[in-house]
C-alpha cells in the first residue's frame, strides 16, 4: 500500500491517520496480520510525528530492504 497525500490541503487534517487505521484493522480482521511496516524519509518530521501518534516505533526490519540512508523505517503493531 501507498499513502500519498501531496494537495497541501489535506495535510494536518488526520486524513492518512484515519486511512492507516481503518486499514489496520480491516488486515487483523480479514488477514489476520499483525503488522504494517513503513519506509519514510529521515527528514520528513511530520509524517515520523504522525505515525508515532498512531503507535509506530522507528525500528529496523527484514521487510523492507533500505536503498540508501535517507529512508527510515517504522513499524506498527496491531
Amino acid at each position: 500500500m501507498v499513502i500519498l497525500i501531496g494537495n497541501e490541503d489535506f495535510r494536518g487534517k488526520m486524513v492518512a491517520s484515519e486511512v492507516i487505521i481503518g486499514s489496520a484493522k480491516w488486515l487483523k480482521q480479514n488477514l489476520n496480520n499483525n503488522k504494517i511496516v513503513l519506509g519514510v524519509r529521515c527528514d520528513n518530521f511530520p509524517a515520523i510525528r504522525a505515525y508515532q501518534k498512531i503507535g509506530f516505533i522507528l525500528a529496523d526490519t527484514p521487510h523492507i530492504t533500505k536503498i540508501t540512508d535517507e529512508v527510515q523505517t517504522m513499524v506498527l503493531s496491531i
